[in-house]
């Protein structure tokens, strides 16, 4: 019977040791994936950075360009007013044709 209890002591204290030992192996491989999961952070943080100024960029872009748009749209406008304008002026002053006269015909 001691020899079976020795046996159970040993047992356990080899399980303990086991268990320490995976202890010791799973902290430094989460201390490798910290190390690893901080410059991919890093890395992260400055991506952002990078996209907040090309999208500032775009969005300013953008609104010159709507800018640009109202600017072309409303001269397109004047000139169609004025066309508009001109061809009736035109309209007014002009003589209606009238069919020559027999004789020339």
């Amino acid at each position: 019977m001691e020899n079976v209890g020795k046996k159970v002591s040993e047992v356990r204290t080899e399980a303990r040791i086991a268990r320490a030992r995976m202890v010791e192996v799973a902290v430094g491989d989460l201390g490798a994936m910290h190390e690893s999961l901080e410059g991919l952070l890093g890395q992260f943080f400055g991506l952002d950075e990078r996209y907040e100024a090309v999208d500032q960029a775009v969005r300013a872009g953008r609104e010159q360009l709507q800018g640009a748009n109202e600017t072309v749209k409303d001269i397109l406008l004047n000139i169609i007013r004025e066309h508009d304008s001109i061809t009736k002026d035109d309209a007014v002053f002009q003589m209606p044709i009238r069919q020559p006269p027999k004789c020339i015909i």
